[in-house]
C-alpha cells in the first residue's frame, strides 16, 4: 500500500528519565542497544517514515549513529503522546502525514506486522480518530494485576472502557474473556492534536491511564486482536527476561 506508507510516521517516544531502570533505552539485549531493536522492529513494517522523538543528546547520538533520524524535543512532556506530537510538528509542519503510530521505545520484538495494522485500521475505520490492540489474556494473574491493563470493546470494534480491574466482571461466577491492551497507538494528525490539547480528565487520572482521556472526551478508539503480546522492559527483572528471551530464539 504505497499511499499508506507515504501517509504515516511512526515516532518513537523516548527521554532520558526513567526510575525504575535508567538508561534503559542504551541497555544492550543481544549485543545491542534496545533502542535499536525496536528500530529495527518499526523498519520490518515496511512503513519508511520512522522517526525517534528524545529529549538527550546521549539518546540523539546512540540514534543517528545507528542510521536513524532523531527529532530533539523537550524535557517537560508527561506522556508519549505528548512527545510524539511536538516531534510531527518539527518534522512534517506542512501536514503530509495523515497517520502516526506511537510505537513504545521499550518494546524491542514488537510483531512488525502489528505496528502496521495499526496504520491500517486507521484507514478502514473512517469513524475512528485513535487504533490500538488487544490481546487475549489467559493468566489468572494478569487478569488480577493492575499493571496489566484491561479492555472491554463493543461489536463495532471500539473501545468501551480500559481499567487496571478486571473487567468485565464475571457475575454469578459466568466465563468472561478479559483482553490485555497492547502499548501501541495510531492517530490521525488531527486527532492527535485534539488528544494533546484536551485537560487531563478524571477516569484518567483515577486509573493513571492516559487512554481513558480521549473516551471521556468523545474519542473513538477502534480495537484490533492480535495474538503477540510484545515484551516491555521496564524494570531490570525485565531486561533480563527479555536478554533470555533474545538468547533462546536465537538458538
Amino acid at each position: 500500500m504505497p499511499y499508506l506508507d507515504k501517509k504515516t510516521a511512526i515516532i518513537i517516544p523516548i527521554r532520558m528519565s526513567s526510575s525504575r531502570l535508567p538508561g534503559k533505552f542504551h541497555k544492550e539485549i543481544d549485543g545491542k542497544a534496545m533502542i535499536h531493536h525496536v528500530i529495527d522492529r518499526a523498519r520490518e513494517s515496511n512503513l519508511s517514515n520512522i522517526f525517534v522523538a528524545c529529549d538527550h543528546e546521549d539518546h540523539f547520538k546512540l540514534i543517528t549513529d545507528y542510521g536513524a533520524t532523531a527529532v530533539m524535543t523537550s524535557v517537560n512532556h508527561q506522556s508519549g503522546s505528548d512527545r510524539s506530537h511536538e516531534a510531527l510538528n518539527i518534522i512534517d509542519p506542512d501536514g503530509k502525514f495523515d497517520y502516526i503510530v506511537n510505537l513504545q521505545g521499550d518494546m524491542p520484538f514488537f510483531d512488525p506486522e502489528v505496528i502496521r495494522a495499526t496504520a491500517q485500521m486507521l484507514e478502514k475505520d473512517i469513524e475512528a480518530d485513535i487504533s490500538t490492540m488487544v490481546s487475549l489474556i489467559d493468566d489468572e494473574e494478569d487478569i488480577q494485576d493492575p499493571n496489566v491493563v484491561k479492555v472491554v470493546f463493543d461489536k463495532n470494534m471500539h473501545a468501551l472502557y480500559f481499567s487496571r480491574s478486571p473487567i468485565p466482571y464475571p457475575m454469578d461466577g459466568k466465563k468472561a474473556n478479559y483482553f490485555y491492551h497492547v502499548g501501541i497507538y495510531g492517530y490521525r494528525r488531527e486527532a492527535m492534536k485534539k488528544y494533546v490539547n484536551l485537560p487531563q480528565s478524571s477516569l484518567e487520572l483515577t486509573e493513571k491511564l492516559e487512554q481513558l482521556r480521549a473516551l471521556e472526551n468523545g474519542m473513538k478508539i477502534c480495537i484490533d486482536i492480535t495474538n503477540n503480546i510484545p515484551i516491555s522492559v521496564d524494570n531490570h527483572n525485565d531486561l533480563i527476561y527479555a536478554r533470555d528471551y533474545a538468547l533462546k530464539r536465537k538458538l
